[in-house]
């Protein structure tokens, strides 16, 4: 499955419409189209960008061919982040743009998704990584930028570092905070927060 971003409203890719679960999103509240032959994915883009509905799916038992048609619509962007935790189990999180977010940023051409994942957080956060664990995810985001429409791709990695750092915020990436919370922090930060944060926590949290 894919899940991709459009503002507020989100596409996902699926191979299997009955093994989804609509608990969350409501079935009645989702668009599904069954895409069965090529459809110019640009119009269907505009449409789900343009739409009141927040929930769209495309149903197709070949998702990465879905996938790489409609990539072909974006200049496509990889970037890298990560899911730090601290020996008493807080989260690292920033604020940003009005927004709780976790570190995230471009990956350079020389450089693998880990790497540059690693170099993101430590200079958005002042902080040193010693440990990176596993992947977590990939989630997927678009925006228009001086006309171009982006696809940026996120590569998600699990993450320590110890508490006794002291946090810096890059402001010249319009980081205001940098901040360890705790557990029973978290559900409130969320409210002011993104879907694919969230999202990614979700994922974490079951996977432990």
């Amino acid at each position: 499955m894919y899940t991709i971003k459009f503002g507020e409203n989100t596409l996902r890719i699926l191979s299997d419409l009955d093994a989804f679960s609509f608990k969350k999103i409501g079935k009645n509240k989702a668009v599904v189209y069954n895409y069965t032959k090529p459809r110019k994915l640009l119009d269907l883009i505009s449409e789900i960008m343009d739409s009141s509905i927040k929930n769209h799916i495309i149903f197709n038992s070949d998702t990465n061919l879905v996938f790489k048609e409609l990539t072909k619509n974006f200049t496509c962007i990889n970037a890298g982040g990560g899911l730090v935790i601290n020996e008493k189990n807080q989260i690292l999180f920033i604020f940003r743009n009005g927004k709780w977010d976790l570190p995230k940023g471009k990956i350079e051409a020389n450089e693998t998704n880990e790497l540059g994942a690693i170099r993101e957080v430590e200079e958005e956060c002042g902080v040193k990584i010693s440990k990176l664990e596993k992947k977590i995810a990939v989630t997927y985001h678009t925006y228009l930028l001086e006309d171009k429409h982006i696809l940026k791709s996120n590569h998600w990695f699990l993450m320590y570092a110890d508490s006794n750092q002291k946090l810096q915020p890059q402001a010249e990436e319009n980081i205001e905070k940098v901040e360890w919370k705790n557990i029973e922090e978290i559900d409130k930060l969320l409210e002011n927060s993104y879907d694919s944060i969230a999202e990614l926590i979700e994922v974490h949290r079951k996977g432990n």
